[in-house]
């Protein structure tokens, strides 16, 4: 293991940097893949969320439905105005 003096009293060692530059990398292509998949017809994301509820008026329902999964029910999201 190397470990890099980056700053008085700041070390990183190489292993957390090459697991760091691999975890961007990771997410980067995985991006990639989905937007390909969506703009290609191989992803479809029309119904991933299937409710919005209004932060001031009902968000304990977004809770109990989050719970409960009323049938259709996929996903929700609060929405913040």
């Amino acid at each position: 293991m190397i470990k890099n003096e980056i700053a008085p009293g700041i070390i990183i060692y190489d292993n957390v940097i090459k697991d760091a530059d691999t975890l961007v990398n990771d997410i980067e292509e995985g991006a990639q893949s989905a937007k390909h998949w969506v703009e290609n017809g191989y992803l479809e994301v029309d119904s991933f969320w299937t409710k919005s509820y209004n932060r001031d008026t009902n968000w304990q329902q977004a809770f109990e439905d989050g719970i409960n999964r009323p049938e259709g029910y996929s996903r929700g999201y609060i929405k913040w105005d």
